[in-house]
């Protein structure tokens, strides 16, 4: 049964979504700024985000292109930030209108310490979890239906669609 969200304004959220991630990522010209800056942000932050992972950067590598994350102490919530990038991380999405809210909190909080001149990319992305259904290469799950088009192309229909999972142990 779907339940009216106080937050989402009516929307219904649903019990048992496939929902498992979604990702809000800017990417901007890079500035230095950020880090010189990051130490503010991350106070700003701790409350909600006191685990701070530094990334490795291996041979050959810009460590500064490399995000610092910000972790809920749950990992539920992540806050990715370079010299190039912003992004907002959350594995307990419940309806957009809350995603949204949570988004512009922070991104306000990291425009204190910078405000790119403008955007070199805007992504979102939501990650699903769809039960595989073994045997049925067609259809992998009855919420699918794979149908490509490729006009002036071939000129014949495509009968081939090649998949890939990805399979966490």
């Amino acid at each position: 049964p779907k339940k009216p969200s106080p937050s989402g304004k009516g929307r219904p959220q649903l019990p048992n979504a496939p929902l498992v991630e979604v990702i809000c990522e800017l990417r901007f010209p890079g500035s230095f700024q950020v880090v010189n800056h990051l130490d503010q942000f991350q106070k700003a932050l701790e409350r909600d985000f006191p685990v701070l992972r530094v990334p490795k950067a291996g041979d050959g590598e810009a460590p500064a292109l490399k995000p610092c994350q910000f972790s809920s102490q749950k990992s539920e919530e992540l806050v990715h930030v370079a010299i190039n990038l912003f992004s907002f991380i959350s594995k307990k999405y419940s309806v957009f209108p809350s995603f949204r809210t949570r988004f512009f909190e922070l991104l306000s909080e990291f425009q204190k310490v910078h405000s790119p001149k403008h955007l070199n990319r805007f992504g979102l992305r939501y990650t699903n979890i769809l039960p595989h259904r073994p045997g049925k290469f067609s259809r992998p799950h009855a919420w699918l239906n794979l149908e490509m088009a490729a006009p002036g192309i071939t000129g014949k229909p495509v009968t081939d669609i090649q998949l890939s999972s990805v399979v966490k142990f």
